[in-house]
């Protein structure tokens, strides 16, 4: 798995443990690959799949699932505009 989250702080959020989920959801800045990027996360148990759309450009990024407890990540090479929205199926 390429995060920079690790798994001892997935596994926190994942039983309620986090006093700041924010520091760890949401969009980040994050250096990935040598470059700076921009990371999105979230946690949804009920998804099966996660897609991070850019609203301006309408660019379309799969999330990865992180933890099969349902935290997803998608990085941006290029920095999305301040809109995007998700789209998500949910578990059958």
């Amino acid at each position: 798995m390429n995060t920079q989250l690790s798994l001892s702080s997935i596994q926190s959020l994942i039983d309620g443990n986090v006093s700041d989920p924010g520091s760890l959801l949401g969009r980040h800045s994050v250096d990935y690959r040598g470059t700076q990027a921009t990371a999105i996360r979230m946690y949804e148990p009920e998804a099966q799949s996660i897609w991070v759309v850019d609203s301006a450009s309408g660019l379309r990024r799969p999330m990865r699932r992180l933890h099969p407890e349902g935290v997803f990540e998608a990085i941006f090479d290029e920095t999305p505009e301040s809109n995007y929205k998700v789209e998500m199926i949910d578990k059958q």
